[in-house]
């Protein structure tokens, strides 16, 4: 268990790591990349799943400051919160 790795101080623990999708997607879609996701760990010996916040905004801060146009605008990405704990559907 991860817990106990960590508390023991063991070493060469495996996470997998992933963002959360963006916000514009249908709820379809997060439900099929959450399932690709879960098929995938689920073949994998991983220890843990580290799901990344992206929400970093500082690039587009500074663009604001600079009155330049952002290409390709950013997109927001749920939390990583609200995609952990979103209810399984299976």
């Amino acid at each position: 268990m991860l817990r106990d790795k960590i508390l023991n101080k063991e070493s060469g623990m495996i996470f997998y790591g992933l963002t959360p999708p963006k916000s514009n997607n249908t709820d379809e879609k997060i439900e099929a990349i959450s399932k690709k996701h879960i098929a995938r760990i689920k073949e994998l010996d991983v220890d843990g799943v580290i799901v990344y916040d992206i929400q970093d905004s500082s690039f587009m801060i500074y663009k604001m400051k600079q009155n330049a146009p952002m290409k390709n605008g950013l997109l927001s990405s749920f939390t990583p919160w609200t995609h952990l704990y979103t209810p399984d559907t299976t």
